[in-house]
């Protein structure tokens, strides 16, 4: 009973972050190992009443583990990956989000890539704080996840 009202509690959380942002992406639903590809990535503020003057943009990759533990993987899966223009880890003003900002992310999946269920997971956070292990989750504005499985 308890992990459904975590997982209920969690739903209204993200339907109400929804409300706020608009996060989008064109990641495939699946990879192989050692394949390549680009991700088209943009974030955008909706509700220009939101109480925040600057936020940054955060993306993680995480397995979906049978623990629900969500380790991060990005080095393990990937030997190469840029953004271009960097949107991520950068301080933005309220007016940029309304405006909204994007990127491509090229990337490379290792040969040895473990085949599995991931997360792709774009956070905004409140702030001007640009290290991701110092954000504090009460000062998270944004986040969706964005599933895909490496076969």
């Amino acid at each position: 009973m308890k992990s459904l009202m975590f997982v209920i509690f969690g739903m209204l959380m993200a339907s109400a972050f929804a409300q706020n942002f608009r996060i989008a992406s064109n990641l495939a639903a699946s990879y192989e190992p050692g394949a390549s590809g680009t991700v088209s990535i943009s974030v955008q503020l909706l509700n220009p009443d939101l109480d925040f003057s600057q936020a940054v943009v955060f993306l993680n990759i995480v397995e979906i583990d049978e623990r629900r533990t969500y380790p991060q993987v990005m080095h393990q899966l990937f030997s190469a990956a840029d953004a271009a223009p960097d949107i991520f880890k950068t301080v933005y003003s309220k007016e940029q989000l309304l405006n909204g900002v994007s990127t491509n992310l090229v990337f490379f999946l290792r040969d040895n890539a473990k085949p599995g269920s991931y997360s792709m997971a774009i956070q905004v956070f409140s702030g001007n704080n640009t290290d991701p292990n110092r954000v504090r989750v009460q000062d998270r504005l944004g986040i969706q996840n964005f599933g895909f499985s490496i076969d």
